[in-house]
Parts: C-alpha cells; structure tokens; sequence
C-alpha cells in the first residue's frame, strides 16, 4: 500500500507541473478562444476547415490541416480536456493521498503521546525448542566468524530496529519486521561458504515445518550502482555453485527505481515457500 501511495504521490506532482506548462501554452492561444473547427470533406478525400463564430454567425475561411490556424485551435481544444482531466485526477487522488496513514513503526510512534513514545519491545521468542537451539547454534558460529574476521564496514550498521538489533537498511528493517510477524527464526548476516568464499547472507530463515531446512534472503538495495551489481552478480554466481537455487532456496528482494521498499514481494516469498514446502 506504500509504494502505491507513493506512486500516487509522485503521479500527483507529475500532472500538477504538466498543467501548469499547459496552462501557459494555452495562455499562448487565447486569441483562439471560443474558436469551433467545421471540416468540409472534399471529393478528393482532403479536409478543409471553417471556424464559426456564435457570436456573429458567420464562417470563416481558414484552410487544410497545414493551417497554422487550424493546428492552433486543434491543440488549443486538446490541452483544454487534458486540464480538465488532470483536475478531475487531482480532486480524486489529494483526498486519498491525504488520507493515507503510514503505519511503518516511526510514524506510529510519532502519533503517540509522549509518555507512550521511546519504548522498546522485545518480540516474543521461538515457541519451538528446535527453533530456539537452532539460532542460538547460528548466531554462536556467527559471533566465532565475526572474532576471527572483524566487520570491515561496522559504520554502516546504521539502522536501529526497535528491539535494538541494528541493520544496515530501513528496508532490511522492514525485512525482519515480516519475518519477526511470521514468527519465523532467522539470524542476520550468517556467514556462509560458497564455493571457497565467505558470503555474509543477508537472512537466513529457518523453517518452521521441519525445524532443519533453510532458505536465503538477499536484499539488493542499490542495483544503481555499477560495482554493486558487480558483487550482486558475483554473490550469486557463488551461491549457484554451492548449490543454492533462486526460487526454491536462494531468494532476492530489491528497493523500487524510486528508493521506496515495497513488502509484498518478501511476504510473498514467505506464504510461496511455505506452501511449497507443505
């Protein structure tokens, strides 16, 4: 719902400055105001036009299509309707961007009243024993990685979820946001050895049917960027060789063209693979 109301937004800006530049042109063509175009349809299949004026009654003369006239009037009546439209698009879409609430948790916040603000939860933990001892195993081999090999980039660990974990991404946020509300255990950035190399998987999710498969989420989050669809497409490649297939165990989330995050695909990553997995 998000990234419609955004696309909503960015359409709303969109016709507002293309009725404005029409506005101006038609501005342009106000001698033509008023102007109604008659076609006469020769035998020889050619079209020339008269304009009539209500006020006088009387016909003028103006010429074929090539008529500078002619053009003019045509465009004149052909921007008209299109500003009719846009503020009959804009009557329609203001009320329902306005209206939109954001539910993403610092919005919420920003609602509440002060005593209730700056509070942290912890969601509940696995329900499943299994579950439990699988994380605490993954996350022990994570922290024994992290000792021998310290994160070369902790600066950019910049986003902090509300239960203090920190990520490296609003939309990574929002990835274990689902995962947490589809009570799924996952740990963040598991190392993983693919094909002699050490990849840092963005979410590694346990299964919940059978306490043992997992699955692979990487978010791509910058694919404008050269050197990052370089080391997208090199992660890939090395998760391919180690045996992982996109789609059934290996799965890629991106950030739209615009920077917005959109969770449909990863909830629908979740209810597929689950229900492929029953």
């Amino acid at each position: 719902m998000k990234m419609l109301i955004n696309s909503l937004k960015n359409e709303e800006r969109i016709e507002t400055l293309h009725k404005r530049t029409l506005e101006k042109k038609l501005d342009d063509l106000k001698e033509y105001e008023g102007m109604i175009l008659i076609p006469s349809i020769r035998p020889s299949g050619r079209v020339y036009y008269y304009t009539f004026d209500p006020k006088t009654g009387k016909r003028k003369y103006l010429g074929g299509e090539e008529c500078e006239a002619v053009q003019c009037i045509k465009a004149m009546h052909h921007m008209k309707l299109s500003v009719k439209l846009m503020e009959r698009n804009s009557s329609l879409l203001i009320p329902v961007i306005e209206g939109y609430a954001d539910t993403d948790p610092d919005a919420v916040e920003a609602l509440l009243p002060k005593v209730y603000q700056n509070s942290r939860f912890e969601l509940a933990g696995p329900a499943d024993p299994r579950a439990a001892e699988w994380k605490k195993a993954k996350e022990q081999f994570k922290a024994n990685y992290l000792r021998k090999y310290p994160d070369k980039h902790p600066e950019t660990l910049t986003y902090e979820r509300r239960n203090g974990d920190k990520m490296r991404s609003k939309s990574e946020g929002s990835i274990a946001d689902i995962l947490d509300l589809n009570e799924l255990t996952f740990v963040y950035e598991l190392p993983h050895r693919c094909n002699g190399y050490w990849l840092l998987s963005d979410f590694t999710v346990l299964s919940p049917l059978d306490y043992f498969s997992e699955i692979i989420i990487e978010h791509a989050g910058r694919m404008d960027l050269e050197s990052y669809r370089n080391k997208y497409i090199f992660s890939l490649e090395q998760y391919m060789k180690e045996g992982y297939r996109p789609n059934i165990n290996l799965f890629f989330t991106f950030d739209n063209l615009d920077k917005t995050f959109s969770e449909i695909p990863v909830q629908n990553i979740l209810d597929n693979w689950l229900g492929k997995s029953a």
